[in-house]
């Protein structure tokens, strides 16, 4: 909500019920996800821009159009599965949300899809850079211990060849006791 008013979106709620809406329960999940909700406004925001520019002066063909447009939305998410079938219905009822509003004044589709098209995005933005800096595992002290490990083996196998002794090198797989690291 902060970046959105600080941003002076047109309608900073949307990317608040982005967030929510893409709350899922690993992080792989919110992201793909995520990719989807962005593709699918994407999409939504060219089409209603096309649907609003060749049918600008006929209000019943702009409905017929969006008609069309959403039960090709539905085909397309009954073929598909998953985040797909989600991002093709999101396509569908984003481009009635989008253009509808703007039927009296078609000139103004434009800046209303770019409008829900930033809001959209600053929520997925936002979903994907808390998601990874709060919920993201500490590698990094793992990652020090391997290369403690690693450093250790390289030392005695040069200490092994300086004083021309044979080597014995210990099992590199090491079991490594995390509950004392994080």
């Amino acid at each position: 909500m902060f970046v959105s008013f600080w941003l002076q979106l047109e309608a900073p709620a949307t990317a608040a019920v982005t967030v929510a809406i893409l709350a899922e329960p690993t992080r792989g999940q919110a992201l793909n996800k995520a990719g989807f909700r962005l593709l699918g406004t994407v999409v939504s925001v060219i089409v209603s821009i096309a649907i609003t520019g060749l049918f600008s002066q006929t209000r019943d063909l702009i409905l017929a159009a969006f008609a069309l447009w959403i039960g090709i939305c539905v085909f397309a998410a009954n073929l598909l599965d998953g985040y797909r079938a989600y991002a093709a219905v999101l396509s569908g009822y984003t481009v009635a949300i989008i253009a509808t509003q703007q039927i009296d004044t078609p000139q103004h589709v434009f800046e209303s899809g770019m409008a829900r098209g930033a809001a959209i995005a600053v929520g997925v933005l936002s979903m994907a850079v808390v998601n990874t800096l709060m919920f993201a595992p500490e590698r990094e002290l793992r990652l020090v211990a391997q290369l403690a490990a690693i450093h250790r083996r390289v030392r005695a196998y040069a200490a092994a060849v300086v004083s021309c002794t044979t080597f014995q090198p210990r099992p590199y797989a090491r079991k490594i006791p995390y509950s004392h690291i994080g």
